[in-house]
């Protein structure tokens, strides 16, 4: 059995502050859960993208009929994101390392410059497919992280947009102390 999540969001904020936060994103105080980020791999490719890899180190509390099922309560979650300027999208995907003989949550993350207000609002689509190998209990395993990655993704999006307040504030603070208008600025 497969269970299958999905999320939209139009952050108000242009493309390279949404991006700009999301590499801000952990650690937060909201993700707790999110304990160790290592990148293993940054690079350019030839078409100029920026290719990143990184494993992830989270703890949840879980319940106990999870981990008495065997499912550790810290985990490895292996990311790989691709970032290309030309078409202003990045994308995300990622897939727990640890745990995966009992489950699989295979999740893929697209930010993209909004269709509607492309200079000033970013797309974000959140997908995730959810699959347990435990016969009788494998519907309960999937049931319970669709209810935990809308939590996640709910305190996730709240995060991302309050680092592009911030980002937004600091650069309007940086361009007030050289005395440069900017549009957010003229309006104060």
């Amino acid at each position: 059995m497969v269970k299958l999540f999905s999320v939209e969001h139009e952050f108000q904020h242009p493309f390279e502050r949404v991006t700009s936060a999301f590499w801000r994103k952990y650690p937060n105080e909201a993700s707790a859960h999110v304990k160790a980020i290592d990148i293993t791999d940054r690079r350019i490719d030839a078409q100029g993208r920026l290719i990143t890899n990184r494993i992830m180190s989270c703890e949840s509390a879980i319940p106990s009929w999870l981990r008495a099922a065997g499912l550790p309560s810290r985990c490895f979650v292996a990311e790989s994101s691709v970032v290309d300027p030309v078409s202003r999208s990045m994308v995300v995907k990622s897939s727990n390392l640890s745990g995966a003989s009992l489950m699989v949550v295979e999740e893929t993350c697209t930010y993209s410059q909004s269709q509607t207000a492309p200079a000033s609002a970013t797309h974000y689509k959140q997908e995730a497919r959810i699959t347990a190998f435990l016969p009788f209990v494998s519907g309960k395993f999937e049931s319970y992280s669709v209810a935990n990655l809308q939590s996640k993704s709910a305190e996730g999006m709240a995060v991302v947009e309050k680092l592009c307040q911030r980002i937004a504030k600091a650069a309007d603070g940086a361009c007030s102390l050289l005395r440069f208008d900017t549009p957010s600025s003229a309006s104060h």
